[in-house]
């Protein structure tokens, strides 16, 4: 999976590099979104997730096509009630995660634009946080959770640009397990983000 996303990287580079007068955008952009864990297993119910994300990255044109990478930080965390400690737990887990899109100008007028674009995403899970009535308990490393990390995610969707401010919105599904363990679980993520483009 590493080989794979190398060549893609090299490939797309390779042809933003050798375009002609190719034009550079910087973003910034927050979010929000719900990420779903689903396990292939009869007895286990999905856990859904509520997530905030914020990052900034850069994105490329020539003629038709755009090139674009990011750099996000995402906070996913979910509430439980806990009848034997009387009380709510939340767990909010942050990752980072390195988007790599190519897609298609649909729409490329001074004002107005609109993409849409598919493409990789790696997800690093760092460290995180189990909250008790919204008092710090513990911080945990993933493996102590056991989550993986990295995971890989395939990346569909489209935004649109309105002056200089951007509006994106993407499915992600994930390629391999999330959660450590012999059932097999898959992630599923919609977020919408509104951001700056410079």
């Amino acid at each position: 999976m590493k080989r794979i996303l190398i060549l893609c990287f090299m490939v797309s580079m390779g042809v933003v590099l050798k375009a002609e007068n190719p034009k550079m955008f910087l973003k910034a952009r927050i979010g929000g979104g719900v990420t779903s864990f689903v396990y292939k297993d009869t007895e286990i119910t999905r856990d859904y997730f509520a997530t905030i994300s914020g990052g900034f990255g850069f994105r490329v044109h020539h003629e038709k096509k755009m090139f674009e990478v990011d750099f996000d930080f995402v906070r996913s965390f979910i509430s439980q009630s806990d009848s034997a400690l009387q009380g709510d737990i939340t767990l909010k887990l942050n990752s980072f995660q390195l988007p790599i899109n190519v897609g298609f100008i649909t729409i490329n007028k001074p004002v107005f634009k609109h993409f849409i674009y598919a493409g990789i995403v790696t997800s690093f899970n760092i460290k995180s946080i189990i909250f008790f009535e919204n008092e710090k308990v513990d911080v945990l490393k993933p493996k102590e959770i056991y989550l993986i990390s990295p995971t890989f995610m395939l990346r569909m969707g489209t935004q649109f640009d309105i002056a200089m401010f951007n509006f994106d919105f993407h499915y992600s599904i994930g390629l391999n397990k999330t959660v450590k363990g012999n059932i097999r679980t898959q992630s599923h993520g919609l977020v919408l983000s509104a951001g700056l483009v410079f």
